[in-house]
């Protein structure tokens, strides 16, 4: 069990404590709590890390400051690639356009490489080989960096491996799961081919994190000493609890008997959601998860057809029962 950490008396950090060229890149002047809280880890140290932090409470600037610690030095910056995985071709694309953005001003190449553009698989891997080498920073999914890595020669793929210097692992709680296995080949196979390589592993609900930091040890540095103690060297888990959610989070469960088969209980249940929203939820947007489409349609039927219960109002005209059913059929 990995003890949060305590959110009391964390001082917040000046923008300013970075190198003038990457505090520029940002609008506001402080980091938040959270990041913060992690800012030595990140930018003093080389340590392995594995971040556990609730939905929203920014993750992605922990990701930018070890990337600013990577490539300080004006100097040596060819030398070693930053490399972000993540389990979707969205989220590369997304972290692609804002990093893009935001170190074209240090003059840091950002590429995403997600495949599926060129004519043959073999163009595909040529073309991806060649902008890797070119970039500072790449965004990618761990299949397509697994297949990048298998496609090119061996000279090649030992040159690949060893520019990366910073592995992002984004979503790390998907180790474990039915993609996990693409995500640990990826990173197992820059354990053991590249040198130096620091890896940050971050993720709103990883349950073993105490697992995943064993699993990302440092062996780089002492390889018998790390297999006679696994401990010895393990990646520094974090674990930052619901005080650092930027917006408070209210939690309610309420429980209801099942006395009848299935159907009837979740029919049941969108019977109470009127009294639950206005409970809860008055005046607000309302998120609402069933559990098959149908019964989606089924609730948004009732939620239509009971509008006026809602918003206290007479039920518009357009939410007619004729036009919700024709909507929703």
């Amino acid at each position: 069990q990995v003890p949060q950490v305590s959110n009391n008396d964390t001082q917040l950090i000046p923008v300013s404590a970075l190198p003038l060229e990457f505090a520029a890149t940002y609008s506001f002047a402080h980091f938040n709590r959270l990041q913060s809280a992690c800012f030595a880890d990140l930018f003093d140290s080389d340590d392995n890390l594995v971040i556990s932090a609730p939905t929203a409470s920014g993750k992605t600037a922990l990701m930018e400051i070890a990337i600013c610690r990577l490539f300080r030095d004006v100097a040596s910056r060819g030398d070693k690639k930053a490399l972000y995985l993540a389990p979707l071709k969205s989220l590369c694309t997304e972290k692609a356009v804002e990093w893009t953005s935001r170190y074209i001003r240090c003059e840091l190449q950002c590429t995403e490489i997600v495949g599926g553009d060129a004519n043959s698989a073999l163009e595909e891997t040529r073309s991806a080989s060649q902008v890797f080498s070119q970039s500072h920073i790449v965004c990618t999914t761990p299949e397509k960096f697994v297949a990048l890595a298998g496609g090119v020669t061996q000279p090649s793929v030992a040159t690949l491996l060893g520019s990366v210097g910073l592995v992002l692992v984004d979503e790390c709680h998907m180790v474990g799961t039915n993609r996990g296995a693409s995500m640990e080949l990826a990173v197992s196979l820059i354990r053991a081919s590249a040198g130096q390589v620091r890896i940050i592993a971050v993720s709103a609900t990883v349950g073993n994190i105490g697992d995943v930091a064993e699993w990302l040890a440092d062996r780089n540095s002492d390889v018998a000493e790390w297999l006679a103690d696994r401990n010895s060297g393990a990646a520094k888990p974090l674990v930052f609890g619901e005080k650092y959610r930027p917006v408070p989070l209210t939690k309610v469960v309420l429980g209801y008997d099942c006395t009848g088969p299935y159907y009837q209980f979740q029919r049941n249940l969108d019977f109470r959601l009127s009294g639950i929203i206005n409970t809860h939820g008055t005046g607000r947007s309302v998120l609402i998860f069933c559990p098959t489409r149908g019964a989606a349609q089924e609730c948004a039927r009732l939620i239509a057809q009971n509008i006026g219960q809602l918003t206290r109002q007479p039920m518009p005209v357009h939410l007619t029962s004729a036009f919700t059913n024709h909507l929703l059929n």
